[in-house]
């Protein structure tokens, strides 16, 4: 199959033909075959009982939150990109006062939002549920300002993971998974100036 990232024809079969493997770009990947059609996709989103003001979703969140805090100014414009129903990135930032918005496919559908630009995008948990990350990463990156910063948060894959076992792969919406080497390839070619890994947060500067 073609890489959904990539769109390169170099993909190797893992556990059965279950998922891809993509000897470019480095990701693995779900065939298209096993992608959920988006009312199902929906209706897992909907028994997410994500609530902005519950303490543990808070604090898993905060890294992104910490690091948007020390780098971007209250006046600089943020988007929040699959904030799901109820983003405790949006709900943090703006109870002290930060200009960011909301959008997601499902609950938050505003479209205008996507034809503007930001100084910064956030997108915690959202880049592995990616059906077409080759036009997903095409689009943060035209939603940024020049010198904008795009706020990854995810699990990242590598060798020393147990893939068999491993339980990022289990949800049925994750689609997509990217390795260090993955994030590089879309760095270089989304043309991006600067590339971060810190644990599970990546930071790709413009």
């Amino acid at each position: 199959m073609h890489c959904i990232l990539c769109d390169n024809l170099f993909t190797t079969q893992i556990l059965s033909g279950r998922f891809y493997h993509c000897k470019v770009c480095d990701c693995i990947m779900k065939p298209k075959s096993n992608f959920l059609p988006k009312d199902k996709e929906k209706g897992r989103y909907d028994l997410h009982k994500n609530d902005a003001n519950e303490r543990g979703y808070r604090a898993f969140v905060f890294p992104v939150v910490e690091r948007i805090k020390k780098e971007q100014s209250f006046d600089a414009k943020g988007l929040d990109f699959g904030s799901g129903r109820d983003s405790a990135v949006v709900a943090q930032l703006q109870e002290i006062g930060y200009d960011i918005k909301s959008y997601d496919p499902y609950y938050f559908t505003d479209i205008a939002l996507l034809k503007k630009r930001y100084d910064y995008i956030s997108c915690t948990e959202v880049i592995e549920h990616f059906y077409s990350p080759k036009k997903e990463f095409k689009k943060l990156k035209n939603m940024l300002q020049k010198g904008g910063a795009l706020y990854i948060m995810t699990e990242i894959y590598s060798e020393d993971i147990d893939f068999e076992n491993w339980y990022y792969k289990e949800d049925p919406t994750h689609v997509v998974f990217y390795t260090k080497k993955s994030f590089e390839w879309i760095k270089e070619h989304y043309g991006f100036k600067s590339l971060e890994i810190n644990g599970r947060v990546i930071k790709l500067t413009l």
